[in-house]
């Protein structure tokens, strides 16, 4: 079963969907054929297994002591959230101000870990196993195809999105905005874009006001105001203190369209396509 905000081709599928099959090689492959925010449920010959969508957009958390998962480890500790956690490690990774982020599933409480995109939770064992990918890639002499299939996800998806949101796009120099809006050419006039202007000489600024000039965006800039403190520490615990860097401050400045029925597409992950991380030293590992 499929539990959230999936897309099939370029529609939201309202309710929540269930996947025929006898093996979990049919399970999975039901699942990568479907886009958008999601978690997946199986049982299958007496096992049971969870997922998440290819980014891990659904947060899921869990702990194997209490045999229990959540979307947050505020849920599962509940008044002894602040006892559980690990304040030395906190303190070693500058967070919330360092920009440093939680690797390997590992969290900010004891005994708590966090499910990463492209593995499942075995329930019957608590056990985190990755089931994609497994083999070897293939490696594609064409890449044009490969470059217009992705192109025509990005498309449906965001035509997805469209028909029941507004689209919020935002606008920077870097690669990912550009590609998204240039996959959504079509629908300009239906969407908002924005910037933040934290920098206002910045880059980011220049090639917003010049997108926005030569494809008549509806486009804001966003003050980065800094939150109310008590509405800093309320997300920072309902985001298990595992998130610090900016976006710890500039969320608040989306409060801007949250009058309205928005969605907003940040263009976020792009590094992950790109391999930016990885070192030329780095071997190739699936485990």
């Amino acid at each position: 079963m499929l539990i959230g905000n999936p897309v099939s081709g370029s529609s939201f599928l309202v309710e929540d969907v269930r996947i025929d099959g006898d093996s979990w090689e049919i399970f999975e492959n039901s699942v990568y054929e479907f886009s958008g925010r999601f978690i997946a449920l199986g049982n299958i010959n007496g096992q049971n297994k969870v997922y998440l969508d290819a980014s891990g957009s659904l947060p899921l958390v869990y702990a194997a002591e209490k045999r229990i998962i959540a979307s947050s480890p505020e849920l599962i500790f509940e008044e002894n959230y602040d006892s559980k956690l690990d304040a030395d490690l906190l303190h070693k990774m500058g967070m919330p101000k360092s920009g440093l982020w939680f690797p390997s599933g590992i969290t900010a409480h004891d005994g708590l870990c966090r499910l990463m995109p492209n593995h499942y939770l075995d329930l019957d064992q608590w056990e985190m196993k990755r089931h994609w990918p497994l083999k070897e890639f293939r490696i594609n002499s064409e890449p044009n195809d490969l470059i217009g299939n992705i192109i025509q996800n990005v498309q449906n998806t965001c035509a997805a999105i469209a028909a029941k949101y507004t689209p919020v796009f935002s606008i920077t120099a870097g690669r990912d905005s550009r590609m998204l809006l240039a996959c959504n050419k079509d629908r300009i006039s239906q969407s908002k874009f924005f910037t933040f202007s934290k920098f206002p000489g910045s880059v980011d600024t220049h090639y917003a006001r010049v997108f926005r000039d030569d494809f008549g965006l509806e486009h804001h800039f966003l003050k980065a105001e800094k939150p109310p403190t008590e509405e800093e520490s309320q997300w920072l615990k309902r985001n298990g203190h595992c998130i610090s860097g900016e976006i710890w401050k500039l969320q608040h400045s989306l409060i801007y369209y949250s009058g309205g029925n928005h969605a907003v597409l940040p263009a976020m992950g792009g590094e992950v396509g790109r391999a930016f991380y990885w070192k030329k030293r780095t071997t190739k590992s699936y485990n």
